[in-house]
């Protein structure tokens, strides 16, 4: 499992890294603001400095990549993990249900 959480954290601290700068790339706000922005993003806090809904659509779109990956990586990890560690769950229900 600790395997698991450090490939999970470094996806996070790639995304917290990479996505900061593909929208200071559109938007003209100061570069604290923009990590805020996406820091809040991929941690679902819901806060915001405002700035949201004067992106461009391109800026948009990273919040939102940024956003779904911060909902869907942990869930993809767990699903990793899960199927990872049930590897011997069927021959196990098999051996029971044939009793």
């Amino acid at each position: 499992l600790a395997g698991h959480a450090s490939d999970l954290a470094l996806c996070f601290a790639g995304l917290i890294i990479v996505a900061p700068f593909a929208l200071s790339l559109s938007e003209p706000y100061p570069f604290g603001t923009i990590i805020f922005e996406i820091i809040s993003a991929v941690s679902a806090t819901g806060l915001s400095l405002g700035i949201t809904s004067d992106l461009t659509v391109f800026g948009k779109i990273v919040i939102l990549a940024a956003m779904l990956s911060g909902r869907l990586l942990p869930l993809i990890y767990l699903v990793r993990i899960c199927r990872f560690t049930s590897g011997q769950l069927p021959q196990d229900v098999s051996d029971v249900s044939s009793r």
